[in-house]
């Protein structure tokens, strides 16, 4: 913490404290509400998901086949005018046995500018878990290629005289390097960027009617719930390096 962002665990966790009292409020509310719709065993962890989208991401997949996520990734970055400045870029979407289980973005060569001048364009590799024979999937591809490609596109334009700015580990803040990410992932979710490029493989744009469903049905929750999901890692993992060595037993972990 006190590499990538400058200040030390004291001051990051009091600003967690206001973040998780003030939320919590409203994650009782959201599971009351949660609860009320779909029953108490709607609040299991592994029944969650399933529940807030329900048969919601069958209705909404002819809309996003897996086919056309790359396109639709690369005519969105380039009608807002975003570049790569020469970088070289490696996909690797599919899923597979053994593959890492997260999407992730990393820089076997970082861009910079050269003592002498010259640029140095960036060679980026990134992933997505994407399942073709799953319903959904390209929707998660989606989403995946417009974070991580976010990522790949930030780092591909830091113009500095040196290698270590154009990088995801210190001195680079972990939130600014999620900020422009986050940003352009959050577009899937729009109805205007919907509008415009969520159509089905013979051009029909997505109804309304399916749009309207999928806010009735996740808006109260979404926000919150992943909000509460990012901060349990967070205490847990203070929790966890906080523990004295003699307690370090998989009952205290568990």
């Amino acid at each position: 913490v006190t590499g990538a962002e400058g200040f030390g665990k004291d001051k990051l966790f009091h600003m967690l404290d206001g973040l998780q009292e003030g939320t919590r409020p409203i994650m009782v509310q959201a599971r009351q509400e949660f609860a009320h719709r779909y029953g108490e065993d709607a609040l299991q962890p592994w029944n969650m998901p399933f529940k807030m989208k329900g048969s919601i991401v069958k209705q909404m997949d002819p809309y996003f086949p897996f086919s056309m996520a790359v396109e639709r990734y690369v005519r969105s970055y380039a009608a807002m005018g975003i570049t790569y400045s020469g970088a070289t870029m490696n996909l690797d979407l599919l899923d597979r046995p053994k593959k890492y289980s997260n999407g992730f973005c990393h820089w076997p060569r970082v861009a910079w500018l050269k003592p002498d001048g010259t640029w140095q364009p960036s060679t980026t590799n990134f992933t997505s878990l994407a399942d073709p024979t799953a319903v959904g999937s390209g929707l998660t591809a989606l989403n995946t290629l417009m974070h991580e490609a976010g990522h790949a596109a930030h780092f591909a334009n830091i113009k500095q005289p040196s290698p270590l700015f154009g990088q995801e580990r210190a001195p680079t803040s972990v939130a600014y390097a999620e900020n422009q990410s986050m940003f352009l992932d959050s577009l899937v979710g729009d109805a205007d960027w919907r509008a415009k490029y969520a159509k089905d493989k013979s051009g029909n744009v997505i109804p309304f009617e399916i749009l309207e469903e999928e806010i009735t049905a996740t808006h109260p929750f979404t926000a919150v719930f992943q909000l509460r999901a990012m901060l349990a890692v967070s205490y847990f993992e203070k929790a966890l390096y906080e523990l004295p060595e003699e307690e370090m037993t998989k009952e205290n972990i568990m």
